[in-house]
C-alpha cells in the first residue's frame, strides 16, 4: 500500500518522534535515578488508561463497562502496592492520623 503524506500523518509522526519518544525517554531515564525500576515500571500500568481516555476525548472512542472495571483493577492494584507510601503521605499532609 502506498503512504500519503498529509499534513496531520507528518504532525503525528513528528508528535511521535520529537514528544511521545524524544522527551518521553529523557523523562522516562530522569524519573530511573530519582525512584529505581520498580517505581518507574509502575507507569506501564497506567498508561493504557490514559491512552484510552485520550482516544474517548479525542478521537470519540468508546469506553466499555469492561474497559472502567479495568481501570479499576489497576487503580486497586497500584494503589496495594504504593499503600505504604501513600499511607506516608497522607500523615504527612495531615490528611491521615
Amino acid at each position: 500500500a502506498d503512504a500519503v503524506w498529509t499534513t496531520e500523518s507528518l504532525l503525528a509522526l513528528g508528535y511521535l518522534s520529537v514528544v511521545a519518544s524524544g522527551i518521553g525517554f529523557l523523562v522516562y531515564f530522569d524519573l530511573l535515578d530519582r525512584l529505581g525500576p520498580i517505581e518507574i515500571n509502575l507507569v506501564s500500568y497506567v498508561a493504557p488508561v490514559f491512552a484510552a481516555l485520550v482516544g474517548w476525548l479525542v478521537l470519540d472512542e468508546g469506553i466499555t463497562a469492561t474497559t472502567v472495571a479495568g481501570f479499576l483493577i489497576i487503580c486497586v492494584g497500584f494503589g496495594l502496592v504504593k499503600r505504604d507510601a501513600i499511607r506516608a503521605e497522607l500523615r504527612a499532609t495531615g490528611v491521615f492520623g
